[in-house]
């Protein structure tokens, strides 16, 4: 199911569900964004999202994965993909394993070795997987990770 919040629909969000901003703000929503973006709802309780400006904590890339909230610069929540499974709502055990397996990147990416500053290891990878390739002398530090 998907939500279309920029068109006043109320829907509840929950952990793991994807929110999407598509659309430039102040701009009628007619104005695509150059770079539209997706994250990932990352509370531990669903909310009630009824306005793109309502702020709500999420787990996003853009330099490197990392925790934050919507809105933030021009990303809002316009659209929210609820996650399902034959039309019946994802288990919450399911979604529990989506914030901690978001939980464990977000914390790699903050103790990869900071090679060449500020954690340029960590980027975007236009192939479609995610790989995230341990560090030798610690597995529990990545080495690399490339996601899109």
């Amino acid at each position: 199911m998907t939500a279309e919040v920029y068109r006043a629909e109320i829907c509840d969000c929950h952990p793991g569900d994807v929110v999407f901003a598509v659309f430039e703000p102040n701009t009628g929503y007619t104005q695509p964004l150059h770079f539209q973006h997706a994250a990932i709802f990352f509370s531990d309780r669903p909310v009630l999202v009824h306005d793109p400006k309502q702020p709500i904590q999420v787990l996003e890339v853009t330099d490197h994965p990392d925790t934050g909230d919507w809105p933030k610069e021009r990303y809002e929540v316009q659209i929210i993909g609820q996650k399902r499974s034959s039309g019946a709502p994802i288990p919450s055990a399911v979604r529990t394993k989506i914030t901690l397996t978001g939980r464990g990147i977000v914390r790699r990416a903050k103790n990869m070795p900071d090679k060449i500053g500020d954690r340029k290891q960590c980027g975007w990878e236009l192939r479609r997987y995610k790989h995230v390739a341990p560090n030798p002398n610690d597995p529990e530090v990545a080495e690399e990770l490339f996601f899109t």
